[in-house]
Order: C-alpha cells, then structure tokens, then sequence
C-alpha cells in the first residue's frame, strides 16, 4: 500500500473534541448511536388519493418513483427527500440510475438525485430526447432545430450548446455521449454536463464505450473523457479499433496497441508481438502471444508485460485478470496496474468483476485487486464448505458459521452462528446476508466488519440487489446499505403489500404509505468502486456531497483506515490513528446539499489506496454537533 506522510495531528484533537461532545439524547439512543443526528435512511409518504397501484412504483438506482393522473412523485437517495411535479396525463416519465426526465409537451423537467432539484427545459415545442440503456445511463441530450441540450446526472443542470446544424448521430452510453451537427463532432460528459467540440470533425467515425467518447481517421485517434470533460488527441495511422469499453478505448495499428483511457483522460501506447490474441475487460484487457502477456489497466493507464513458464490461460473480468500457467496463478488489477506474486499449484479459477476466487478442493485463495495480493482461506474446504462469491468480497460457510474476505483490505472476517447454511448472497453485487434465529447479520467489505440486527419475528420479506437490503418483520422495514454501513429500521404503517432494493435505494409498499429507503448516508460521492462499478479518479476532483440543514458548518477528516467505534454524537467511521488530514468544507447552502469539489491532484501518494472520509456537522443555532456517515473511494 501507498502511505503519506501524517503531519495533521491536530485532527486527532479536532475529531475526539467533537465525537465525544454531549448529547441530550444519547442515554435514550445509545443503542443505535449512529442514528442520533444522521438524516433518516427510511422516509414516509402517505399514498395520494389518485394513487395508481402498486405497479406504478419503481426504485432504480438512487431513486424511487411513481406516477399519477395529476402528479409525478420523486425521492432522492441522496437528499432523501420527495418531490411532486404536477403533470399532464400524457406525460411520459423515464426513470434512469440517478436522474428521471418527464417529457410532457413542450416542458421537459429533468430531475437529478444528487441535487434533489427538478430543472424543467421550456422550448417551443417538444424537443427529441436521446439517452442511453435507462438501467445504466447518466445523460441526456434534447435536440430541437439546430440547438441541443445535455442533462447530466452528476452536474444536474441543462446546458446549452447552438450547433451548425441539426443534431446528428448521437451514441450515448452510461456517462459520455458523442454526435454529429453535420460539420463539427462533440462530446458530453455525465459529470458536467458541458458540451464540448472534438479535435477531429464530422467526416471520422466515432463511438463511445462508457465513460469515455473516442474519434477517428486516417491518421489520428481522439478521445473524450466524461470524468475530465475534454478531449485529447494523439497521431496513430490507419487505426483499427480493437475494444471500446466502460473505461478505455483500445486501438492497433502494425504492431502498435493504443489505449485512451477515460480514467485519466490521456492516451498510453505499447509494442505487441505479432500474431496476438486480444481480450478485452470493462476496465482492463490483455494481448497474448504464446508465453507473453501484455495486460493493461486503464484506472492506471499503463501496459505491464510479463512472461510466464508457458502459455497461461486467461480469465478476465472487469477489473481483474487471472492466469494460471504451469507454475500457478497470477493476477493482474486495475488499481494496482501490475501482475501479483504467483500462487503455485493448480487451481480452478473464479472471477466476479473485481475478485479472483481460486481453490483445489481443499485450500483456497482470493485476490485483492486492491492490495494486489492473495489470502489464504482460514478453513480447510470440502464437501460440506458453500462458496458464496461476490463482486469484492468472498464468504465461506459451514457447520460453524462464516468467514467473510473483504477484496479492500485483503482479510478474513469470521462470524459464528447457531443456524448454520442460512444466507443470502447474490452475485450480482456485494451485499450478504446471514441468518440466525431472529438476528441477521450482513457483511459489510468497505469497513470490514459483521452487522447484526434483531428481527421482532422471522422476515416475511427480504431482497438483496448491488448494494442495498430492504426487509421487513412483520412491523418494521429494514435496511442496510454499503455506503451508509449501518442498519435502520421504521415502523410501517397500513398492511404490507410488497418492497423492492436497487442498486442503492429500495422502498417498502403498504395499503396506505410508500416508505423509501437510501443506502447511503447523508455524506456521499460519485465513485462505487470495488463494491460496484465507477472510478474515482486522482486527477478528477473527489466530490463531497453533505446533505445537512441550511447554513451548517461541515468539516471532514481523511484517514487512510476504518474503524468503528459508536459515540455519543454518532459512529465513528475511520481510524484516528490514520488521520492524515482535516478540513474545512464550508457552509451548506439554502438547497441543503453542499457541494465540495475535493482536489486530490496534488496527494500521488493516495493513488491505488482507498480514501476514508468521515464529516462533522455543526448546525445554526446551537443545536448539538453531529458525526456523519463515512465514504471510501479507491482512489486511482
């Protein structure tokens, strides 16, 4: 792991001061501290009269929606807030991962869930509205005569941009877009929402993978990268494009790779070996020719080559690749843009998005693209051991319990039970879940740690889905998010009718109220790397959101570990003792969401290692101080 230097010892000071100021109502909540000031997770709505049935709700990323005769209702996970926009009946309402548009004539009102503001576009008449897939696309741009506009998730705001012609061509997927005006090719990024001229004009071709556009012709290669929000250009004859993926761009030309990453905004080229063969991941790939592997990470944006004792066979996911050869395993990661040291022997090998799973029936190994090691499994396999792989964490059980990896710190986490091979743990995210009695306990990867919750009676009801669990007791909903760390509950009111969890929201319906649930904290940031798919990159500003009363002073400590220690005032979230920086982040502004751009540009150190970041509140008018959520980005 990288480290910096740790001269900020008067945070230490700074952050016991404030953990362990007094609170009136602490002996009534000491059991759930974290609770005590935090902005609820779970948030009620009673069901409007023209309610139009259960079918009309919807939860999709960080948003919970429905649709009336008269009204379109929005809830936020970031703001954890509702809104109701009044509407037309023909009103067309499209629900994507963190933003909703409602097409409904002339006015186009577009709703961000960062901000928890709805913008409305009004033109003359209806414009044409271009996204990508609604289940992982951050941009919008509505075209009408020769003017376009972009919506972006991440900025939520409608930017302008007069064209020379009609709007032409347009490719969006996930945070980037690219088209055509008929003279001129432009990029828009997700993050700003700016609409920017590329270098090469309308006569190259063009595409865009997810996080990045790219151009090109006879001579060149330009790419845009949504994370930057600009276009660079390099000289490459006749290119031959080999993958356009969600971080990268890859391109050949004779014996010449070329890569653009969306990463860092920049372009890294390499020698190849004739005759390769090429693979391609979301965020890495490889060229093999016989012994030799060229592997590439675009969070780094460099090529390693390494030989091996003969030609190993390769299994490449989205973050990681693994290659097994004569002499063992080895693995390649995006965060640490190299091969890691050979685990021997032979092996069968697993991959899911950021973690390698390898065993030989009886011992087992997982890889942290993180730390850019292995672990050895702390039990012996068998028959009788269940392997539950996730996207960053891996969780053996048996007759005794659990015993949990965390792909961020590379180490194993038991957990006893009574109720032996009761559990929940889908592949399709990071969330798992374990069952004894009337007490559930989820592993939490970003922290490392088990959380337990006591159940009035058994789950009538429970889904998993990335990030996010919603349950319910038969009284009270229940969830636990992996960006929040803890768990909250709410007692429902009418009879229960059906709830639903997604990528980091999830809802709970009854007879007679909608409750909404965020996963994340009332701190949050764009990235979700490992436990999900988006980079944080060093180069792009880290963004602090804190959502906290109008005109509260927030401050924030960084810290290279975690922890967890309940206090008065809140949970404490990061380690004190790796407490490299404190600083102010400002006012919170009348919309209540403060918006900081952290610059980390200038903190190499902090590349390939996770940021740990926890916020201190200290609302208008006496009211007490307030510890707030932690985040965790991986920093690249």
């Amino acid at each position: 792991m990288h480290s910096l230097s740790r001269p900020f010892a008067s945070a230490l000071g700074a952050l016991f001061v404030l953990a362990a100021a007094p609170c009136a109502r602490a002996a009534q909540q000491a059991a759930h501290p974290a609770a005590l000031f935090e902005r609820p997770s779970w948030a009620e709505l009673a069901l409007p009269a023209d309610f139009a049935g259960t079918g009309s709700v919807r939860a999709l990323g960080t948003s919970v929606v429905f649709q009336t005769p008269s009204h379109v209702y929005l809830w936020s996970a970031i703001t954890a807030r509702w809104t109701a926009v009044p509407v037309s009946a023909a009103a067309l309402v499209t629900q994507f991962n963190a933003y909703v548009t409602i097409e409904d004539g002339a006015s186009v009102h577009a709703f961000a869930t960062r901000t928890g503001v709805v913008e409305t576009l009004q033109l003359s008449s209806a414009p044409q509205l271009f996204h990508g897939p609604t289940s992982s696309c951050w941009l919008t741009i509505a075209a009408l005569g020769d003017e376009a506009w972009c919506f972006g998730a991440f900025d939520g705001h409608w930017r302008h941009r007069a064209l020379l012609g009609p709007l032409a061509g347009p490719v969006i997927s996930q945070t980037a877009g690219v088209f055509s005006d008929g003279a001129h090719l432009y990029g828009a990024s997700a993050y700003t929402g700016e609409i920017v001229q590329s270098p090469l004009d309308a006569g190259a071709s063009y595409d865009v993978g997810g996080d990045e556009a790219v151009a090109w012709d006879a001579s060149s290669v330009a790419g845009f990268s949504a994370h930057t929000g600009a276009w660079a250009l390099a000289a490459l004859p006749n290119p031959v494009p080999l993958a356009i993926e969600r971080g990268y761009a890859m391109f050949a030309a004779g014996g010449q790779l070329l890569a653009f990453s969306a990463c860092t905004g920049g372009f890294a080229g390499a020698g190849v070996a004739p005759g390769y063969a090429f693979s391609a991941g979301r965020y890495v790939a490889a060229a093999q020719s016989g012994n030799d592997v060229l592997a590439y990470s675009s969070g780094q944006n460099l090529f390693r080559l390494r030989s091996f004792a003969s030609a190993p066979a390769l299994a490449l996911d989205d973050e990681v690749l693994a290659l097994s050869d004569a002499a063992g395993v080895t693995a390649f990661s995006v965060v640490t843009g190299d091969f890691s040291a050979t685990v021997a022997g032979s092996f069968s090998v697993q991959t899911n998005d950021a973690l390698v799973w390898i065993d030989d029936g009886a011992q087992g190994h997982a890889f942290s693209a993180v730390e850019g090691s292995w672990s050895p499994a702390p039990i012996a396999l068998g028959p009788s051991v269940q392997v539950a792989l996730l996207r960053n964490a891996v969780v053996l059980a048996d007759a005794q319990g659990y015993q949990a990896f965390s792909g961020r710190s590379g180490a194993w986490f038991a957990h006893p039970v009574a109720s032996a091979f009761q559990f929940a743990g889908p592949s399709s995210g990071d969330l798992f879940a374990a069952f004894d009695g009337l007490e559930t306990s989820v592993f939490d990867p970003v922290i490392g740690r088990w959380a337990s919750v006591a159940t009035a009676a058994p789950l009538q009801a429970l889904d998993i889905w990335r990030q996010a669990l919603v349950a319910f007791d038969g009284s009270r909903a229940l969830g636990f998010g992996l960006m929040n760390n803890a768990w909250s509950t709410a007692r429902v009111k009418g009879s229960f009718t059906q709830l639903d969890a997604n990528s980091s929201c999830g809802y709970l319906l009854t007879s007679s109220h909608v409750y909404a649930y965020s996963a994340h904290g009332s701190l949050t940031t764009l990235s979700r790397f490992p436990e999900f798919a988006r980079l944080q990159p060093i180069g792009s500003p880290l963004r602090l959101l804190q959502v906290a009363p109008a005109g509260s002073q927030v401050s924030a400590v960084l810290a290279h570990e975690a922890g967890y220690m309940p206090l008065p005032s809140g949970t404490l979230f990061v380690d004190p003792a790796s407490v490299f920086l404190q600083l102010p982040l400002g006012t919170v502004p009348a919309s209540g969401v403060l918006d900081f751009p952290l610059d980390l540009s200038g903190m190499p150190g902090l590349s390939g290692t996770a940021v740990h970041v926890q916020t201190f509140v200290t609302p208008p008018g006496g009211a007490p101080r307030w510890i707030a959520n932690s985040i965790a980005p991986i920093v690249l």
